[in-house]
C-alpha cells in the first residue's frame, strides 16, 4: 500500500498556471504555498549558470518580494505550462519597469522548470 500522506502531490499544468497567476498577483504568500521547507529557486538572472540560487523558504520568499519591489508592474504573460514525467515546464514572457530606472521596461522570454519528485 502506498503511503499517500508522505508522497508529494503530482504537479500538473494547472498547478504551474496557478503558480504563474500568483506571480502576476505579486502574492509571495500564495507562491510559498507551492514550496516545500527545503525548496530551491533558481532565478533567471544572476552570475551563475543557473541564475541566482535561493535555498529555503525564507530566502525564496525574500527573493520573490524583492522582484515585486524592483519591478512593481512585473508581469509574466503568454504562459505555456506542461508536464512530462517528473518535470514541469513553464514558458512565459516577463515584462516590467525597473523601480529605479523608471523608463526601462525589459521584455524577456523565459522558460523555467520544476521537479515534481
Amino acid at each position: 500500500m502506498t503511503d499517500t500522506l508522505t508522497k508529494a502531490p503530482a504537479v500538473t499544468a494547472h498547478t504551474l498556471a496557478a503558480f504563474s497567476d500568483a506571480f502576476n498577483r505579486h502574492d509571495a504568500d500564495a507562491l510559498m504555498g507551492f514550496m516545500t521547507e527545503d525548496c530551491v529557486f533558481d532565478a533567471a538572472g544572476g552570475n551563475d549558470v543557473h541564475g541566482t540560487r535561493f535555498t529555503g523558504r525564507a530566502a525564496v520568499k525574500a527573493a520573490f518580494e524583492a522582484v515585486f519591489r524592483t519591478f512593481p508592474d512585473a508581469h509574466w504573460g503568454h504562459g505555456r505550462h506542461y508536464v512530462a514525467g517528473e518535470c514541469g515546464v513553464s514558458e512565459w514572457v516577463f515584462t516590467g519597469t525597473h523601480a529605479e530606472a523608471g523608463a526601462s521596461r525589459p521584455k524577456v522570454a523565459i522558460c523555467s522548470n520544476s521537479a515534481t519528485a
